[in-house]
């Protein structure tokens, strides 16, 4: 074909795919920025509509999360000048305490992370690096025996490096139907372990429930401070995450945390018995008052 052909409008086609439809869901977003929205309603979210990670990315916060940052010196300013010793000191500690890394393990992503972790180290050396490793084995691919053993390799390549380059890492599985406790973990839990948003939710408040005691706004701890209290032979990298949502109280004594009967869900091991050995661990407990303990100190 000659050149001049690809510059005739008259010679020319146009392909065009068909017009991407809005999720209820981002209609009524554009609806309330038109002012056109009513009061929300709760739905349950139809699977079938979900077409794309965008369909459900605006997050709402609770008003607490909202925080103000303090500080912010300016250059010549009577209230906010930066011309103190100790103001230098308090700015420099507000650095870096530690990091935490999220990541998919059963894919590329898994390279990846260990890559982004090799420059990371080099950058902070003695920086505490706690890494999450996440696995849904729902998202793998594992239709033929070559594809479950890439999925397998993966695995155990992410855990290798990251365990080397982080202070910490912990291995995290999303629920899956199997582990239903109705007599434990799950009894107070209403769950749908198919559903990528339940298992998220679950694995995402897990996750920010064990390290509440680095964003106390009063006695705090340091994230090394945690690690180091599970990794207190300095040759323990790898750990184990569980929880229970919520947890059961009103027993005559705490439910049992550790085993086959434990009332938390482990959510890194394959399988958890009785004869693993536990070398250190840390408890969270949120959302409960101190009255509630009163019955438990005595014993």
């Amino acid at each position: 074909m000659h050149a001049d052909s690809f510059r005739d409008p008259s010679k020319m086609e146009t392909f065009q795919e068909q017009e991407y439809e809005l999720s209820a869901y981002q209609q009524h977003l554009e609806d309330e920025e038109k002012g056109l929205a009513t009061e929300e309603e709760e739905e349950d979210i139809d699977m079938n509509e979900i077409k794309s990670w965008s369909d459900y990315t605006r997050v709402f916060y609770h008003p607490k999360s909202m925080v103000t940052l303090s500080g912010g010196y300016q250059l010549d300013s009577d209230f906010t000048s930066f011309d103190v010793f100790s103001y230098g000191r308090s700015a420099f500690a507000e650095t870096e305490k530690g990091i935490q890394v999220m990541a998919d393990v059963l894919d590329g992503w898994g390279g990846f992370t260990a890559s982004f972790l090799e420059q990371l180290r080099e950058d902070f050396p003695k920086t505490s690096i706690i890494t999450f490793g996440v696995m849904d084995e729902k998202m793998a691919d594992c239709s033929t025996l070559r594809k479950t053993q890439t999925v397998l390799v993966n695995e155990a390549l992410t855990t290798t490096h990251l365990s080397r380059l982080s202070s910490l890492y912990v291995p995290v599985r999303a629920p899956t139907k199997s582990v239903l406790n109705l007599d434990g973990w799950s009894k107070n839990l209403r769950i749908d372990p198919t559903s990528r948003y339940h298992t998220s939710a679950f694995i995402s408040s897990a996750i920010d429930s064990a390290l509440l005691p680095c964003r106390l706004r009063q006695n705090s701890s340091l994230l090394a401070d945690e690690i180091g209290s599970l990794n207190w032979r300095n040759i323990t990298t790898i750990g184990t995450l569980s929880a229970s949502l919520p947890f059961s109280f009103g027993g005559p004594s705490l439910p049992k945390l550790t085993g086959k009967n434990s009332s938390l869900l482990d959510l890194s091991s394959r399988r958890f018995t009785e004869d693993d050995q536990i070398y250190s661990q840390s408890v969270v407990l949120r959302g409960l008052e101190i009255a509630q303990f009163a019955k438990y100190s005595a014993g």
